[in-house]
C-alpha cells in the first residue's frame, strides 16, 4: 500500500535520519504495523523493540518522534506525541507524551513519525518542511538555553530542543518542546545529547486525510459537549481555568498531598499555595496544545506557570512555601531542560539526607548546578541516596 492510498488518520510516510551518514530517508510505513501499534507510543514501541537490547547511548539505539492517527485533524485534545527510546534513566523503554504542536506540525509535514539513529561529530539539528527534511550544522547553538534556542528558531511550526542540562550528561535532562511544554521524565534529553542533535524543527502545511468526516465530526460534538458539561475539566474550578494546579487543593482535602519526600500526606501551609493563589498574584493566561479545547497550561507574562506536580513537589515534598521561588524553579528548570519533577524529587532527597532544610538561594544554586550535570543530584533521587549509602 503506497502513501497514498492512506487515508485513515495516518499519512503512510516514515522519516528515517541517520547522524553518522548525515543522511535522511522518507519510506512508506507498513500498514498492517501502523493498524496494529496504534498511536504514537504504540509506533514507537516498535522502532524501539529490534534495539531494546543495546545500550542506551549505542548509536544505532533509535530515537523516535511518532504521531498517532488522530494528530493532526478535528478530534479533540489529539495534539500530542511520543518521543521513545531507551531510557538513560533507568534503563527500561524511555517513553513520554508531549503537547505544544510538535505532533500537529509532523502530521502536516506528511510523516507519522522520524526515527533517528547514529551519531553526528558535531552538534546539529533535524530540520523538516513538509516532508524534506535536512540536517544542519548547530554548533552555534550548542550550551544555549532553551529559551536563546526557541528564539532562534521562531520561524518554524514547532521545535523541540535540549539545553545545557543535556549537553552536560545530565540524567534529569528532558525535551523541551515549543517553549511552554516538555517530554519529560526518563532522561530523553540525554538521549538526544549522546546524538549531538540540539533540535527537531517542523513546519507542515498539509492535511491529514480522514475517511470518515463525518463520522469524525459528530463524534468530537459529542466529546466537546460531554467536556464542556465537567465540572472537573472546564468548571469555574476545573483544570480548564486554573490549569492542573486545580488538583493541589483536592489532594490537600484528601490528604494525599506528597509532604517531606514522601514521608507525609499533609502540607500545613497547602492552602496558601493553591492554584488560586498563582491567579490572584500572577493573573496567568490561558495556553494549551494545539486542537485541544481545554487549554491547561497557564502562561503569565511569557513564562509557563507550574503545574500540580512541579507546585507539589516544590512547595510540601522538600518544606518550601515561598510561591516566587516555585515559579523561578519551574522557569530555571525549563530554561535548562532539566525535567522539572525529576529534579524536585532529587532535591526532596537531599533534604532528607542532609536532615535540614534549605537555605535563601539554595533551591536554585542548586538547580544550576544539576544543569552543570555537577553531582549527584543531576542523576536524580537514586543517585543521591547511593552516595549517601542509603538505598537507592
Amino acid at each position: 500500500m503506497s502513501a497514498k492510498e492512506f487515508c485513515g488518520g495516518w499519512t503512510g510516510r516514515v522519516l528515517l535520519v541517520d547522524l553518522s551518514q548525515s543522511r535522511c530517508e522518507v519510506r512508506d510505513a507498513d500498514p498492517d504495523v501502523l493498524r496494529s501499534r496504534l498511536g504514537g507510543r504504540g509506533l514507537g514501541g516498535w522502532f524501539l523493540r529490534p534495539a531494546c537490547s543495546l545500550a542506551w547511548d549505542d548509536p544505532d539505539m533509535p530515537v523516535s518522534l511518532c504521531a498517532g492517527p488522530l494528530v493532526g485533524t478535528l478530534s479533540p485534545t489529539s495534539g500530542r506525541s511520543h518521543f521513545t527510546t531507551r531510557s538513560p534513566l533507568t534503563g527500561a523503554m524511555g517513553d513520554s507524551s508531549v503537547g505544544g504542536k510538535l505532533g500537529t506540525q509532523l502530521k502536516r509535514a506528511g510523516l507519522d513519525a522520524v526515527v533517528v539513529t547514529g551519531r553526528s561529530e558535531m552538534p546539529c539539528g533535524l530540520e523538516i518542511e513538509n516532508g524534506a527534511a535536512r540536517i544542519v550544522a548547530a554548533g552555534e547553538l550548542a550550551g544555549m538555553r532553551t529559551s536563546q534556542v526557541f528564539a532562534r528558531l521562531a520561524g518554524f511550526g514547532s521545535v523541540a530542543c535540549i539545553g545545557p542540562a543535556a549537553e552536560n550528561r545530565a540524567s534529569l535532562a528532558c525535551v523541551s518542546v515549543d517553549k511552554h511544554h516538555a517530554a519529560g521524565r526518563t532522561g530523553l534529553g540525554l538521549a538526544l545529547a549522546a546524538k549531538n542533535l540540539k533540535y527537531f524543527a517542523v513546519t507542515g502545511s498539509g492535511r491529514v486525510a480522514v475517511a470518515d468526516k463525518q463520522g469524525l465530526l459528530a463524534a468530537r460534538e459529542e466529546i466537546m459537549r460531554l467536556t464542556m458539561a465537567s465540572p472537573v475539566l472546564m468548571g469555574q474550578q476545573g483544570i480548564g481555568c486554573f490549569g492542573t494546579g486545580s488538583l493541589y487543593d483536592l489532594m490537600d482535602a484528601r490528604r494525599m498531598m506528597p509532604t517531606d519526600n514522601f514521608q507525609r500526606t499533609c502540607f500545613e501551609r497547602a492552602s496558601e499555595l493553591n492554584a488560586f493563589a498563582y491567579r490572584r498574584k500572577y493573573a496567568p493566561e490561558k495556553h494549551g496544545c494545539k486542537g485541544c479545547h481545554v487549554l491547561c497550561k497557564k502562561v503569565s507574562q511569557g513564562r509557563a506557570m507550574p503545574e500540580f506536580e512541579v507546585m507539589s513537589h516544590f512547595t510540601a515534598l522538600i518544606g518550601n512555601a515561598d510561591l516566587d521561588l516555585v515559579v523561578r524553579a519551574g522557569i530555571i528548570c525549563n530554561d535548562l531542560g532539566l525535567d522539572a519533577v525529576s529534579a524536585g524529587s532529587a532535591l526532596a532527597c537531599l533534604r532528607e539526607v542532609r536532615g535540614r532544610d534549605f537555605g535563601p538561594g539554595e533551591v536554585v544554586e542548586l538547580l544550576e548546578s544539576m544543569g552543570r550535570g555537577q553531582g549527584a543530584l543531576a542523576h536524580g533521587a537514586r543517585a543521591v541516596a547511593q552516595e549517601a549509602g542509603l538505598p537507592g
